[in-house]
């Protein structure tokens, strides 16, 4: 059955004084305090919202529960909480909180594909030990639009459904998983298959998860890592929340680790708001979390083609001020505008910020709110009426915030009318010298000069995502073009995208961070891939499709979508794949193959170091890169051709290697590794015709290792 979601709207119709809101509550609590509505709620009960609690010392339970705090993640210092609204200031007096952050909204952001990555090559095992197909790993999912019946998530013989587990987040009608205090588990076959999917209006996470793990159904379809395990976790419609996606990241690890089996978790989700160098409360949760044999991937963003983004460096307090307009990507006079705007200073920046409307025609100031000193301590927060010429108002909200020390403003935007000849904006004036970085959320707002002489047009630099795109720990992909012409099914009329074959896609988001690390760290193809999509899906008739398979006389689909929603699971799936190679891979070391291994072509250009804001180190090998795996474990590499191989035989107490007659080469190192990569046996032979070497095998367990002669890898079972 598919569940309704009950999801949260945003209005202006109760209010609270600007004074109430606390200097330890995040701008968006601030703001979501100033604006809460009456809303539909859960089961008839209390309004809960989602947050980040960080503490200055152990956290006391009692005082929590008193407040009707249900705790999610306890990381020591930092805990994922639901709590009651009406709790929200009284927690931020706690003496042991020090900052209560609101979680923000996300929103979702093969065949070609796999060639040209050499996916196909690590599925076949050419040239190498075997084939790696993501057998014995996890691959997790955080995103909404499953359909947990499609055939792509069952084996090749579609006997097997290899979802292990579902995590519906905003279901209420069932029991959440253990540890936390929402949502509903569904943990066996038969409850995963009743429960068929999470929603009936999006297919975004089942092409996600097909990417990543789609079965080999032979339609030329599949994912990367077709035998890897699954585990689902759903957002609904996607209307949840950073920290939600922190519970998520835990959940799947501790199901992984309980079986006993590495993971690596796809997000293909994303925001701009947020400081984007890696500071936020959800990069240091998710840095937390990672480690050997946990991998984290995220999509870069959309947004590579918007006017997001703002800059400015300061030589000092004497420097113009910074000036943009508002640029509404909505402009109905019947509904809200909407949108937000987050403005981030360097750590000693000192600056006064300042909401106006203008009137274009003339460049006069017709209306503003009062100037704000966005560094003073405390923070304060204004609403600024708009009167003139237009209708509504805009929160505008400050703080030095205390994980970074960082002088931040959050404007949130709710304009009902703005006449045209008019336009709404910000002026940053600088106190000190520094440099400044804002960002528009893009959903509903961008940066435009509006042809104004001396105010700012936005820019597309440094608009790489928050959540999948700026952690320091997190694999951030970038897309780029593998296909850029199409025919739908039923259609004998071919498509086009207007993209390069070969290039960077124009909407891939792009670096780096504004502290100048690069990002992404790898791009990976992400136009127009054809994927799994949701039978439940009321909306397919708005995708281009694919085809479909047949399985119990019903038609399940395939479709094409793009975007660096689709380039982040192929690279999940890829490192399922080195995962099964490698089980104790880290970050860190993913890195150092990526930097090894990537392609470097025309379109990348020469590449150093990390590489470049649009590239990162190169586009993704998936086949090079298992090969550095190999040989950077010490348990293989791959097959030469120039030689017959050896005999191999196992007489229940040694391993025995007996050389070919035409043998070629006059001497050999001949080593037994187990799984994890661990030196067993190693010797160097000559290469004799009709010689033999012999290896004790009697006292190992029992167990699959991996014999090297030479440059050739052979499987041994004992």
């Amino acid at each position: 059955m598919l569940k309704k979601y009950l999801l949260a709207g945003l209005g202006f119709l109760s209010y609270i004084s600007p004074s109430q809101a606390q200097n330890k509550l995040s701008p968006d609590a601030g703001h979501y305090l100033l604006t809460r509505s009456v809303r539909p709620v859960r089961s008839g009960g209390e309004q809960r919202v989602n947050a980040y609690l960080c503490l200055e010392k152990e956290a006391d339970f009692t005082k929590l529960c008193s407040l009707g705090v249900s705790v999610n993640l306890n990381l020591g210092d930092i805990l994922t909480v639901q709590v009651p609204a009406d709790s929200l200031e009284a927690l931020s007096r706690l003496p042991f909180v020090r900052y209560v952050q609101m979680s923000v909204p996300v929103r979702p952001m093969m065949d070609k594909a796999r060639e040209a990555a050499g996916a196909d090559l690590v599925a076949s095992g050419k040239g190498l030990d075997r084939s790696y197909t993501g057998e014995g790993v996890v691959v997790g999912v955080i995103d909404g639009g499953f359909d947990y019946t499609h055939p792509a998530f069952f084996d090749s013989e579609g006997k097997t459904l290899r979802i292990r587990r579902v995590w519906e987040q905003s279901y209420t009608g069932g029991t959440p998983p253990e540890g936390f205090a929402y949502g509903a588990e569904f943990d066996s076959p038969s409850l995963i298959l009743a429960a068929g999917g999470d929603v009936s209006t999006n297919s975004h996470g089942t092409h996600v998860t097909g990417i990543a793990a789609g079965a080999s159904l032979g339609n030329g379809w599949q994912g990367v890592a077709a035998d890897a395990d699954i585990v689902l976790v759903s957002m609904g419609e996607l209307a949840e929340n950073s920290a939600n996606i922190s519970d998520a990241i835990a959940y799947i690890y501790r199901y992984a680790e309980s079986v006993g089996k590495p993971c690596v978790i796809n997000m293909s989700l994303g925001t701009q708001i947020g400081p984007h160098d890696g500071t936020s409360v959800f990069d240091r949760v998710a840095d937390r979390l990672q480690g050997p044999g946990r991998l984290l991937v995220g999509s870069s963003g959309n947004f590579g083609h918007e006017k997001i983004h703002v800059s400015r460096t300061f030589s000092g307090a004497e420097a113009a001020p910074l000036r943009t307009f508002f640029d509404f990507k909505q402009k109905p006079t019947t509904i809200n505008y909407g949108g937000q705007v987050d403005v981030w200073g360097e750590k000693d920046l000192k600056y006064d910020i300042q909401a106006v409307v203008v009137s274009t025609s003339s460049g006069q100031v017709i209306a503003s709110s009062p100037v704000m000193d966005a560094s003073a301590a405390g923070g304060s927060t204004e609403v600024f009426e708009l009167t003139k010429n237009s209708k509504g108002q805009i929160l505008i909200s400050t703080e030095v915030n205390p994980l970074n020390g960082k002088p931040h403003t959050l404007l949130t935007l709710n304009v009902t009318n703005l006449r045209s000849g008019y336009a709404a904006g910000l002026v940053v004036t600088p106190r000190s010298a520094g440099t400044l970085h804002a960002w528009a959320d893009d959903v509903y707002v961008r940066f435009t000069d509006a042809g104004v002489e001396g105010w700012q047009d936005g820019d597309s630099d440094c608009s790489i995502a928050e959540i999948g795109g700026t952690g320091d720990g997190i694999i951030s992909v970038g897309a780029y073009t593998t296909r850029n012409a199409y025919t739908p099914a039923g259609s004998t009329r071919e498509e086009t995208t207007g993209e390069v074959m070969g290039a960077a896609a124009t909407f891939s988001g792009r670096g780096p961070r504004p502290d100048g690390r690069v990002k992404p760290d790898i791009a990976a193809p992400g136009t127009m891939i054809a994927s799994a999509v949701s039978s439940h899906d009321a909306t397919l008739t708005s995708l281009p499709m694919a085809g479909a398979v047949e399985r119990d006389g019903k038609a399940y689909p395939y479709a094409y979508m793009q975007g660096t929603s689709m380039a982040a699971p192929f690279v999940a799936g890829v490192l399922a794949t080195w995962l099964q190679a490698a089980p104790e891979l880290d970050p860190s070391a993913v890195r150092g193959i990526l930097s090894s291994s990537a392609v470097r072509d025309e379109f990348t250009g020469t590449l150093s170091g990390e590489g470049n804001g649009t590239w990162g180190r190169g586009k993704m090998d998936a086949y090079e890169g298992l090969k550095c795996v190999l040989r950077e474990t010490g348990i293989s590499a791959p097959l030469s051709s120039s030689a017959l191989p050896p005999v191999l035989r196992y007489d229940g107490q040694f391993l025995r290697i007996l050389f070919p007659g035409d043998a070629t080469a006059s001497s050999l190192s001949v080593s037994l590794h187990d799984l994890s990569g661990r030196v067993l046996f190693s010797t160097a032979v000559p290469a004799v015709a009709g010689s033999e070497c012999t290896i004790p095998a009697g006292g190992l367990p029992d167990g699959c290792y991996l014999l090297q002669v030479g440059s050739r890898s052979y499987k041994f079972r004992k």
